[in-house]
Order: C-alpha cells, then sequence, then structure tokens
C-alpha cells in the first residue's frame, strides 16, 4: 500500500501542470485572535518557533540591547495560552548581554536552541538544550570551532541536526549524536542557503549565479554534505533575478521550496511574486513539480515554509507600501494534489509587521512574526506575536467522555445514528431512536469515540423556541459570538457544554457537541464558517 501510494503521488508529480495558485474550497481554518509573547518596554525581533508533537509550542526571539538574555515561551495547549516568559541564561556574569540569531528546532522531547553572542564580541555559535520538552534547560555550550557571524538556518531529524552559520564564508556544522558532538564542513555557499532534513537525506538551497542573474539551485546529500547526490536549477533560466529562497520537509517524502521570483513582476522595493516547487523522493533523488505561483499580488519577500502530512503552508511580508508597510501573510495549501486556501493578512491593521517564521502540526497551522506597535502610553515597541489557525472540521472520530455526555449529529447523512440512552430535550426530555441534525441529545457512553460518516457541515440554520434550548453543530469549529439569530439579538446567555466535571461556558462550538443557549423569543441560529 505504501509502494502504490508513492507511486501515484510520483505520477501526479510528474503529470501535474498547475502553474499559478487557484483557489482551494472547504479550507476552514479557525484562526485564534494573534497573542503578543513579549513585553511592552522593550523591542523584540526575529522570532523563531517549533514544535514538539501537536500541543507543545516553543517560541524564541532576538530581544533589543542590553535586555533580556535569550528570552523563552512555551505553551502546552497548542498554541492556546503561553505560559510566563523565561530569560534561559540565567548565568548574568558570564552572559550579561543579549543573544544573537537565536534559532529554534525540536525533536521529540528534545528542544535545541543555538545562538551566538550575550557575552560580548563575537563568540562561537552556542547552544542550550532542553530534554522534556523546554521545562529544564542545559547550562551553555560552544559548538562551533570558530566565530559565528551570523546562523542562517538548523534543522533536526531523529539524532541527526544541521546548521548553517557564517564564519568568513558559510558552513555546515552537523550532529549525528543529538547534539553531543559536532562537526564542520566547509562549503562555499551564498548567503542565502537554507538546509531542511528528511530521514537518511539532506536538502540544500541557495542563489547561484547564472547569466548575470540568480537562479534558485538545489542539492541533495545522502552523507550531510560530503558528497552532493543530485544538483537541479529549481528556478527557470531566464535572465531574471531568483533570490531568497526557503525550504521545508516533512522529514519523509515531501520537500517544498519558495523563492521571491522577479519574472513574474514586482510592485514594491523587496516584494514581488513567490514562486514554489514541490519535490518528492524517489529512492535516492527527487521528482519536482512544476512551478506555481503561490502569492495574488507580485509585492512578497519570502519569510518562512513549513510541510506537513501532504500539506504546504507558506508565509511572507506583504509589502503594500513600498519600503514602508509590510503585513505578515500565510497561505496553506491542504493536499499536494490540490490548490491553496485563501491568503490570510494577519497584521491587517499594522504600519509595519515582518513574518518570522511558520510551523505546521496534523491540528493546527503555527504563525510567529513582530511588528510595530505605537506607543501610548509607552514609547513606540517591535513586540513578538503568535498566532493559532486550528483545522476545525471533522476528520476522524470524535471522542467524549465516558459516561453522560452531550452530543450532535454534525454531518449531513443518510445513515441513521443511533446512541445509547438518546435523549432530547422539548420542555422535557423525551428517549429517541436516533440522531436528527441540529438538535442536541443526551447520550451515556462506554466507549467514548463516535465515527461520523458524511457530507461537510458549513453552515447549519436551526430552529429554537423561546426558553432553554440544546442545539447541535456543524462540521468544523467556530466561535461561539459568530453564531447569528434571526430574528437578531433574541440570544439571552452564553452557550454552555457539559464534561465529566459539569457545565462550563463554551466559547466554541466544536464538531459533535451540543449546547445549551437560552433566547427570549421563537427564531432561528445560523452556525457558519466565517470566510478567511
Amino acid at each position: 500500500m505504501v509502494f502504490l501510494e508513492r507511486f501515484l503521488l510520483l505520477t501526479f508529480a510528474v503529470t501535474w501542470l498547475i502553474t499559478t495558485a487557484q483557489a482551494q474550497e472547504d479550507c476552514h481554518i479557525l484562526w485564534y485572535p494573534p497573542i503578543v509573547l513579549s513585553d511592552t518596554n522593550y523591542d523584540a525581533y526575529s522570532p523563531k518557533i517549533a514544535l514538539s508533537g501537536d500541543d507543545t509550542v516553543h517560541v524564541t526571539w532576538w530581544s533589543g540591547p542590553y535586555t533580556l538574555r535569550l528570552p523563552y515561551i512555551q505553551s502546552i495547549n497548542g498554541g492556546r495560552s503561553f505560559s510566563e516568559r523565561r530569560e534561559l541564561l540565567v548565568n548574568s556574569i558570564s552572559y550579561p548581554f543579549n543573544a544573537q540569531w537565536p534559532t529554534i528546532i525540536a525533536n521529540r522531547d528534545y528542544v535545541f536552541i543555538f545562538f551566538r553572542g550575550a557575552s560580548g564580541g563575537d563568540t562561537p555559535m552556542r547552544m542550550v538544550v532542553s530534554s522534556n520538552r523546554g521545562t529544564n534547560w542545559s547550562n551553555v555550550r560552544n559548538i562551533s570551532p570558530d566565530i559565528a557571524g551570523e546562523i542562517r538556518t538548523a534543522s533536526v531529524i531523529n539524532d541527526t541536526i544541521a546548521i548553517i552559520y557564517s564564519s568568513g564564508h558559510k558552513k555546515i556544522l552537523f550532529s549525528t549524536d543529538g547534539g553531543e558532538t559536532w562537526t564542520r564542513r566547509d562549503e562555499d555557499l551564498n548567503y542565502f542557503a537554507r538546509v531542511a532534513l528528511s530521514q537518511n537525506a539532506l536538502h540544500l538551497v541557495q542563489i547561484i549565479g547564472i547569466n548575470a542573474a540568480g537562479e534558485i539551485e538545489y542539492r541533495l546529500s545522502h552523507d550531510l554534505g560530503n558528497t552532493w547526490d543530485q544538483t537541479k536549477i529549481l528556478s527557470e533560466i531566464d535572465g531574471s533575478w531568483s533570490g531568497v529562497p526557503c525550504i521545508g520537509s516533512d522529514g519523509d517524502s515531501t520537500v517544498q521550496v519558495i523563492w521571491r521570483e522577479e519574472k513574474y513582476g514586482c510592485l514594491g522595493i523587496m516584494g514581488c511574486h513567490i514562486a514554489s516547487r514541490t519535490g518528492i523522493s524517489d529512492n535516492d533523488s527527487m521528482n519536482w513539480m512544476t512551478e506555481e505561483i503561490v502569492t495574488e499580488q507580485p509585492r512578497g519577500y519570502p519569510g518562512d515554509v513549513a510541510v506537513s502530512g501532504g500539506m504546504r503552508l507558506v508565509g511572507w511580508w506583504d509589502e503594500l507600501v513600498p519600503g514602508e508597510v509590510f503585513h505578515a501573510t500565510t497561505r496553506l495549501s491542504k493536499r499536494i494534489d490540490q490548490g491553496w486556501c485563501s491568503p490570510v493578512d494577519h497584521t491587517p491593521t499594522a504600519r509595519t509587521a515582518q513574518l518570522s517564521a511558520v510551523a505546521l502540526s496534523k491540528k493546527a497551522i503555527n504563525v510567529v512574526w513582530h511588528q510595530y506597535v505605537p506607543g501610548s502610553p509607552e514609547p513606540q515597541t517591535i513586540r513578538v506575536f503568535y498566532r493559532r489557525g486550528e483545522f476545525g472540521c471533522v476528520s476522524a472520530p470524535i471522542s467524549y467522555e465516558p459516561g453522560w455526555n452531550m452530543v450532535s449529529l454534525p454531518v449531513r447523512t443518510d445513515s441513521v445514528y443511533r446512541l445509547p440512552s438518546l435523549f432530547k430535550y422539548d420542555g422535557s426530555y423525551v428517549p429517541q431512536n436516533s440522531m436528527v441534525r441540529g438538535i442536541g441529545y443526551w447520550t451515556k457512553l462506554s466507549n467514548g469515540a463516535v465515527d461520523y460518516k458524511g457530507e461537510h457541515l458549513a453552515s447549519d440554520t436551526i430552529d429554537v423556541r423561546r426558553g432553554w434550548n440544546m442545539i447541535g453543530s456543524i462540521s468544523c469549529k467556530i466561535f461561539a459570538n459568530q453564531v447569528q439569530s434571526i430574528p437578531e439579538g433574541i440570544i439571552a446567555t452564553n452557550f454552555y457544554g457539559y464534561s465529566n466535571n459539569g457545565y462550563y461556558q463554551s466559547e466554541l462550538i466544536e464538531p459533535g457537541r451540543a449546547y445549551w443557549i437560552k433566547v427570549k423569543q421563537d427564531g432561528k441560529l445560523v452556525l457558519m464558517v466565517s470566510g478567511e
């Protein structure tokens, strides 16, 4: 089966001829409000992000001069909320200054942060590591044999880590034992060189000069850059400048490369269209799909790219006013054989916002950026922001707690769903034989999982009567405050869900759940996925 899926994917890679980013329907991403991660009294730049599984988020950034010494912040609930910000360089005598060029990566329970500086002047590349998902951190270790000018990129898979840094020229630093020992490999690489790791392979992209223009070169190595098994020019050799490449890997068979491409047009000082190519591994080589345009307007400057489970996520600075106004923007493709969701501007009111990094899990999109925040009452500062975009639609069995639950049918289907001890509320509790869409039910479950099969329900209109009603859900998560009423203004209370701990006020309407709501008069409630 794995061979067949790989064969079909490779066949598609050869025949896919889409060259522009087609709008994709049914994206249904639930975007949470942005969270400010940095303090308000100092500048914070260039945040970086890493994930441990689906639910633990790690963020670090470059603090303003003489302020925080390697800030770190963590979320253990997938980015819905964050812990208190910490400074990891607790030895202020040895490390009195801020850490420069911090980069963070994670693999299973291990989290690595690489940086330079913090003790004044030029320093080697340094590392702190946590073996328990950011709870405890090691002392600082110097890991490069020379001075590090900048840390450009880092990637990890299993016990292998690869880093590109500069010291006169670009070099690759790698470890095959989880960061215990390090080896340097000198390479004549471009300033914008980036790497990504997958199983037994190192992928590298950089800019090379061809015919007085820049083109995007891809290299593949199976021995961490000692030899290069494949070299390919990904951009079209046409005399137009191609630059600022970013690369991401799902750790298995898929690699995504994006870059700034002048041949499609530029509107700003930095912004042009962003081109993309997806590579699929075939034994010891890579097959590359046709070049795509990701941006809708030629004003993008590449920020980052992430790949997970066939999904591709691209982030960039959107240059709205040349050299003055930038917005942090992302765009997702849920499947390689489909188009792209609509672009999302995370900073619609910002004067200047620069997207730094993205991360992608099976459950959610994770985005970090910095932006200028006008003063009042404090002076203007540059702050770090985070935002979570959740894949809220039914795609797997819904888990319930053993015992009594409030449930609903979240799909459109001709199938009959019968659950044990099923009751609906109609002035009193009435036993039911099966579930009807839009209605909430009580049921008592011993096995706490139900697999709902049917057509996705992006919206539903539910009849309600004056007083308390138990209503159902749709196929995607929505915020409770997005529920509309006909006529307007008849909703009299918050929405209440139920768990084994009792009733709770709910900010979300989740697929497969049911909720109590009180209305002032008979009418209708409209549940609908908002536009993105």
